[in-house]
């Protein structure tokens, strides 16, 4: 029978194990020593990581970017109503009628002696390029004056021009829009849906996202599109203090209305949110195959690096340092190096990448402008990515420490 106290195994394996972190914290210099020296394979390690990180980067600023586009773009303050579970506007159908009974809502802005609400319709047309590399996909609006007296809360004005005429086939156009796609200067005509429009006016809006647009007269829009006797959606301006809650209780109280209400922040919300998330999914999958071959490349450097350092070691186990002392300052090392890879392939994100123009289609078939975004969000991913790749890494090129054992004893 073994006369060792428990206690004492216990008080013996407490001290070993401080021992062991004090080794390691004795060769920390060493780690980072032993990292600038070996100059090729730190070089490798981190260009390894930069590669992943550069595409997982690229990935999260166009999911960041485009996602903070549409956040940005519309206001709480607006409410719009759609058809019943109309999963788009473009495919939303509301009858007049529900227009005439949103007048006696409670809680609107009025927007002209006669109305508080401005009924549209909504319709996606395309032109091309000024490049002629694409084609835009936009909004044509069809509204009443009530629609540009809405808009005013939101920035609307005319920099170019002059409104469009009730009946007549005339648009306005949004200023990004007038930039990108050929021929809408003033004065210019466009054939949309069989019918010749003239650009009467260019307008500017509090949001780059709200200028992507067209505006035109509700009845001509409705007569060039077969649109008579519908809309897409109905806006309004709540007054201060009151809800879209109260407006969507208002209407659910009445059997007659067939419409959802919600937010023009919510409605642009919603037009980026499944967007954005298919970038997400398509980046981090990417991303990990490769971090495979990242962490293939760090593991194969590390493991001839080791090697490379036979006599080295051994002088440390002969010297009194555990294997796991060893061992995790191996870890360390890979870890300093993936880190910095993480860090170098963000900083090149963020000075090629943060604020740059770039374009999609969002989900109501539009093409939506927004600046890709580098933020604090990219960086912590891209550390959590090259942490992970280190601790794997690291930790199974360090199996191969204790193989020293025998050099020690020898």
């Amino acid at each position: 029978m073994s006369d060792i106290h428990p206690s004492t195994g216990a008080a013996r394996a407490g001290a070993e194990h401080a021992g062991t972190i004090s080794q390691f914290i004795t060769l920390i210099p060493v780690a980072i020593g032993n990292a600038f020296r070996a100059r090729w394979a730190s070089a490798t390690t981190i260009a390894c990581v930069v590669l992943a990180v550069a595409v997982l980067s690229t990935f999260l600023a166009m999911a960041r970017g485009f996602y903070a586009a549409g956040e940005s773009a519309g206001s709480d303050r607006m409410a719009v109503m759609l058809g019943r579970q109309a999963p788009i506007e473009v495919e939303s159908d509301i009858d007049p009628a529900e227009a005439v009974l949103l007048e006696g809502a409670p809680g609107l802005s009025r927007l002209s002696e006669t109305s508080k609400v401005s009924p549209e319709v909504v319709v996606s047309v395309s032109r091309r390029a000024k490049d002629l590399t694409k084609r835009i996909n936009s909004t044509l609006r069809g509204m009443r004056p009530e629609g540009l007296r809405l808009r005013e809360h939101q920035g609307f004005e005319l920099v170019e021009g002059r409104p469009f005429r009730s009946g007549m086939y005339e648009i306005i156009v949004g200023r990004q829009l007038a930039q990108r796609v050929i021929g809408l200067e003033v004065g210019h005509q466009i054939a949309l849906s069989g019918k010749t429009w003239t650009v009467v006016g260019v307008f500017k809006m509090s949001n780059s996202l709200l200028e992507n647009e067209y505006y035109a007269d509700v009845q001509s829009v409705q007569a060039a599109f077969d649109r008579q006797n519908q809309f897409q959606s109905i806006y309004a301006w709540l007054k201060p203090g009151d809800s879209v809650e109260d407006l969507r209780a208002f209407v659910e109280a009445d059997p007659r209305f067939q419409v959802d209400v919600l937010t023009q922040r919510d409605l642009y919300r919603d037009q980026v949110e499944d967007t954005s998330k298919i970038i997400r999914y398509l980046g981090w999958p990417l991303a990990f195959v490769l971090s495979i071959g990242t962490f293939a490349g760090v593991l194969n450097t590390m493991l001839m690096v080791i090697e490379g350092r036979r006599r080295n070691l051994s002088v440390l186990l002969m010297l009194g340092f555990s294997p796991a002392a060893i061992r995790m300052t191996v870890l360390l090392e890979t870890l300093l190096l993936t880190m910095t890879g993480a860090l170098l392939g963000t900083l090149l994100m963020y000075l090629f990448l943060d604020g740059r123009a770039a374009s999609i289609v969002g989900k109501y078939y539009t093409t939506i402008d927004y600046t890709l975004q580098v933020d604090w969000t990219v960086l912590l991913n891209a550390m959590g990515l090259a942490i992970a790749v280190g601790l794997v890494g690291g930790a199974l090129s360090s199996l191969a420490i204790p193989s020293y054992r025998k050099i020690k004893s020898a």
